[in-house]
C-alpha cells in the first residue's frame, strides 16, 4: 500500500499535469486569437486600400471630366452659334487665352499626382492580369477558382481601359479651343475676310494681340500635344494604348512560359 506521502505526490503530479494541459489549451486559444487578429487586420488593410484606390480613381475621373467640360466651355461660352455662322467677339481672346493657361496649370497638377498614381497601379496590375489570364487559359482549375480569376481579370481590365479612355479623351478636349482658333485665325486677323462661312468679328485684332495670339497658337500647333502621361514620361494616346496592348501580349507569353514549365 502507498503511504500518505505517495498519495500526495501522485495528486500533485496529476494536478500539475491538469494545470499544464490547461496552460496548453490557453496557449492554443491565444494563438488562434492572434491568427484571427492578423487575418482581420489584413482584411481591413486590403479593404481600406481598395476603398482608397476607388476613391482616388473616382477623383481622377471626376477631375478630368470637369476639366474637359471647362475646355469645351472655353470654345462655346463666348461664341454665339447661328444657323450658318458663328459670331465671335475679338475682345474675349485674352480671356480665352488666360482661361486656357489656368486649365493647363491644373492639368499639370493632375498629371503630377493622380496620373502618376494611376500609372503605378497599371504597372502592377498589367503583368498580374496577364498572368491570371494565362492561368485561366492553360491550367485546368476548379470552376469556382476559374470564376474568381476571371472576375479579377475583368475587374483589372476595366480600370486599365477606363484610365486610358479618360486620358485619351481628356487630351483631345485640351486642344478644342486652339483648333477653333487655328481654323479661324485668318478670318479673325484679316479685315476684309468676314464672310458667313467664317463668321463676323466686331473688330480686327491689332498687331500686339495678333502676335500674342500667334505665339499662343504656336504652342498648340505642335506634334508634342498636351495631355496626361505615363508617370510624366510618354503622352497617353491611342497609339500608346496600342503599344500597351503589345506589351500586355508579351507579358502573356512570359506568363505562358512560366506556367507551362
Amino acid at each position: 500500500m502507498k503511504n500518505i506521502n505517495d498519495k500526495n505526490v501522485d495528486y500533485s503530479i496529476e494536478n500539475y499535469n491538469n494545470q499544464d494541459q490547461r496552460l496548453i489549451y490557453v496557449r492554443h486559444i491565444r494563438l488562434w486569437i492572434r491568427i484571427y487578429q492578423q487575418i482581420f487586420q489584413m482584411i481591413y488593410i486590403i479593404s481600406c486600400k481598395l476603398i482608397g484606390f476607388h476613391i482616388e480613381f473616382a477623383l481622377f475621373v471626376s477631375i478630368t471630366m470637369i476639366l474637359s467640360i471647362k475646355f469645351k466651355q472655353i470654345k462655346t461660352r463666348w461664341m454665339k452659334k447661328n444657323y450658318e455662322s458663328i459670331n465671335f467677339d475679338i475682345k474675349v481672346i485674352p480671356k480665352i487665352r488666360n482661361r486656357t493657361i489656368q486649365l493647363l496649370i491644373l492639368t499639370e497638377s493632375v498629371d503630377r499626382t493622380y496620373a502618376v498614381l494611376m500609372f503605378l497601379i497599371i504597372l502592377v496590375n498589367g503583368p498580374m492580369n496577364a498572368y491570371v489570364t494565362m492561368i485561366i487559359t492553360i491550367k485546368s482549375i476548379p470552376f469556382t477558382e476559374q470564376l474568381l480569376f476571371l472576375s479579377m481579370s475583368i475587374y483589372q481590365w476595366s480600370f486599365i481601359f477606363l484610365f486610358h479612355y479618360t486620358a485619351i479623351r481628356f487630351g483631345q478636349n485640351i486642344h478644342y479651343p486652339s483648333k477653333y482658333f487655328i481654323n479661324h485665325y485668318y478670318s479673325l486677323t484679316q479685315p476684309n475676310n468676314n464672310n458667313h462661312h467664317h463668321g463676323s468679328s466686331s473688330s480686327v485684332v491689332n498687331i500686339r494681340d495678333r502676335l500674342q495670339l500667334s505665339r499662343w497658337l504656336e504652342k498648340f500647333h505642335t506634334k508634342r500635344c498636351y495631355g496626361l502621361t505615363y508617370g510624366r514620361t510618354n503622352l497617353i494616346t491611342m497609339n500608346s494604348f496600342v503599344r500597351f496592348i503589345a506589351f500586355y501580349a508579351k507579358f502573356m507569353m512570359i506568363a505562358y512560359k512560366l506556367i507551362d514549365k
